[in-house]
């Protein structure tokens, strides 16, 4: 599910998030699940995950954990700076 927004975000946006950044964002909702961040597709995480939460018995820990391997697994995929292998690899998935 927040794969699956992070997608759809960005092609609602125009703009493909690189998959530094893709992991930093995965990170910052493991770490600080209410905090903020300025780049606006934390917030679309932060409702992906508050729906999740909603609609499953899902523990804050489970949340943190994954976020986690979401954020390794896009790290994972990560070529360099400009790298977007993750976002690819996802949208071909979900696709």
């Amino acid at each position: 599910m927040l794969e699956r927004v992070a997608v759809d975000y960005c092609a609602r946006a125009g703009r493909v998030e690189k998959d530094m950044e893709l992991e930093r964002l995965y990170r910052q909702l493991q770490r600080r699940p209410d905090g903020r961040d300025a780049n606006p597709l934390f917030g679309y995480l932060q409702a992906a995950a508050r729906l999740y939460m909603s609609i499953r018995d899902v523990s804050s820990a489970e949340l943190e954990a994954v976020a986690g391997r979401l954020a390794r697994s896009a790290g994972h995929y990560t070529d360099g700076p400009s790298s977007t292998n993750y976002h690819r690899f996802v949208s071909d998935l979900i696709a």
